[in-house]
């Protein structure tokens, strides 16, 4: 599991049950996901960060985490 961590909050990114669905990138209201170029174990593409993104850019709103349906 990775964490994006931020001074108050955290994000949780669960790279092995991610099924490539890209909720998480079409719904941030920051727009700061991107599909990522790693393959998870289910041959499957993450969600990272965007280059020049950072933890800061984002709301904190965890609606990747609430429409994600591996999470």
């Amino acid at each position: 599991m990775e964490k994006l961590k931020g001074p108050d909050s955290q994000v949780y990114i669960i790279k092995d049950r991610c099924k490539e669905c890209e909720w998480c990138i079409i719904y941030c209201p920051e727009e700061i996901l991107e599909t990522g170029e790693e393959i998870n174990v289910k041959g499957y593409r993450p969600p990272v960060l965007k280059e020049g993104k950072t933890f800061d850019d984002c709301a904190e709103c965890h609606f990747c985490e609430l429409i994600c349906p591996e999470f």
